[in-house]
């Protein structure tokens, strides 16, 4: 194995150790101040990611889609994830810690088959932009940006 391959490796398993760590980040933070347990708060995610696909696709010919779906996705995913914490959790905060548990874990339930009945289960092929497409130089070596999630 040479030296670009295991450079490869590093940064895509820094890029996706990135990814994890957002998540994480958000729950420790949502857990460590408002005092809930949202396990619905990586099904917020995933849905910021569909809605990302969504515009892109259904936006396509539009020129600079992507980038506006990068504005757009988490502003609607922000008011999605307000909209939850007014309706629904600002009510259980004085309860015991298992009905936020049964709540949020609904909420995972629901937003998936949600997700599924509007994008279905199947594989989303999409074009990157053309910034992240090709090869780029990082450390004097070539690096293929791939999304793979």
């Amino acid at each position: 194995m040479n030296f670009e391959a295991i450079a490869g490796q590093a940064l895509s398993g820094i890029s996706v150790g990135m990814v994890l760590f957002l998540i994480a980040a958000g729950l420790s933070i949502i857990f460590g101040t408002l005092k809930v347990l949202n396990l619905a708060h990586g099904s917020i995610y995933m849905l910021g990611g569909f809605l990302c696909y969504g515009f892109t696709a259904t936006f396509a010919t539009v020129p600079g889609a992507f980038w506006w779906t990068l504005v757009a996705a988490p502003v609607i995913v922000a008011l999605v994830g307000g909209a939850i914490e007014i309706f629904l959790l600002r009510r259980i905060y004085a309860q015991d810690m298992l009905y936020q548990y049964i709540l949020t874990f609904g909420l995972i339930l629901i937003i998936g088959e949600t997700c599924k009945f509007i994008w279905g289960s199947g594989i989303k092929p999409w074009e990157p932009p053309g910034p992240l497409t090709g090869m780029s130089p990082c450390g004097g070596y070539p690096y293929l940006f791939t999304i793979c999630f």
